[in-house]
């Protein structure tokens, strides 16, 4: 079994006899960073070159992806915005591969807090997001022209609500689980 692709190999500038300054490295896995070395590790702006074709550019501080950084997955999402320790971790953008796209705060690498999620079919969402799910106040802008303002649980309606249809009908009351429940609370 072969663990190692090719033998490390570090081009650049050095201090006290670490990396240190600009420079590039080969490690032995294959993968590939170029940028900025402060004391032997990743400090500064420079770009990492996974060998499966995924990619990160942008800060860095002692070897963790920090600060603000593109990320080029290898299914073809590519995310800008913030990092924490290697982590996607406040304002950003994610563009998926499917054509949607997602604007807002992220936590833990999950579209946490307000945000704004875009369908490739022109449907919208804005609103408050909880580990990656619709959760809280929102409005969904259908590509129908329909619109639904409320409260979402777990990506459904759920609580009170208003549905209004491109005909002008209105479902004005509350909802369980996505599915309208009428105009009284004691539904539930």
């Amino acid at each position: 079994m072969e663990f190692y692709k090719s033998k490390p190999r570090y081009d650049g500038a050095r201090k006290n006899g670490k990396k240190h300054g600009k420079g590039k490295y080969r490690f032995p896995c294959g993968d590939v960073y170029e940028g900025d070395w402060v004391k032997g590790k990743k400090h500064g702006k420079g770009e990492y070159t996974f060998t499966n074709g995924e990619s990160y550019n942008g800060e860095w501080v002692d070897d963790n992806m920090n600060g603000k950084g593109t990320y080029v997955f290898e299914n073809g999402d590519v995310y800008e915005g913030e990092w924490v320790d290697g982590v996607i971790h406040g304002k950003g953008t994610y563009n998926y591969s499917t054509g949607d796209t997602y604007i807002g705060q992220f936590r833990n690498s999950m579209r946490h807090g307000e945000g704004k999620f875009i369908y490739h079919n022109g449907s919208i969402y804005i609103g408050s997001f909880k580990k990656d799910h619709f959760h809280g106040k929102g409005k969904s802008l259908f590509a129908s022209s329909n619109v639904f303002e409320g409260v979402f649980k777990d990506d459904k309606r759920d609580g009170k609500g208003k549905f209004t249809s491109v005909h002008g009908t209105t479902y004005e009351g509350y909802y369980k689980n996505g599915k309208y429940m009428g105009d009284k609370r004691n539904i539930f």
